[in-house]
């Protein structure tokens, strides 16, 4: 990844069949919430100058769409910022939880940015459903 954004991406999905593909930030607290939104747009944005982008469209094929999924550990501190700050999120990552979950999990398609809550137990990482 070059132009214009910092930092790394997380990780990325893609899905060659949706022709999506997935920049995903995992984040165990919320400080400079702002922050992150901004660098995590930015850093989506940024995928096409990426050296492999072009050999995930072939020749005659339109590129594949950008998405983004926010990944945030479930505690009550990111609970409280998410619940004062939930509309510039609601903005930001607008599809409801159970259906990305659905579309990681399963054959669904895609349903847009989403951010998806992570709860970590002992000897178990699993995504939470609802908002």
């Amino acid at each position: 990844m070059r132009a214009p954004a910092r930092g790394w991406i997380d990780v990325v999905f893609n899905e060659p069949r949706e022709r999506v593909v997935l920049p995903s930030e995992i984040q165990s607290e919320l400080r400079r919430l702002e922050q992150i939104l901004r660098w995590s747009a930015e850093k989506a944005e940024s995928l096409p100058s990426w050296a492999g982008w072009a050999a995930l469209a072939p020749p005659g094929t339109a590129p594949p769409a950008i998405s983004r999924l926010l990944l945030v550990r479930r505690t009550r501190a990111t609970r409280t910022v998410a619940s004062e700050l939930e509309r510039q999120l609601r903005v930001a990552y607008p599809a409801h939880p159970d259906d990305a979950i659905a579309a990681l999990t399963g054959m669904q398609p895609w349903p847009g940015a989403a951010l998806l809550w992570v709860a970590i137990e002992p000897g178990r990482v699993r995504l939470v459903e609802g908002r």
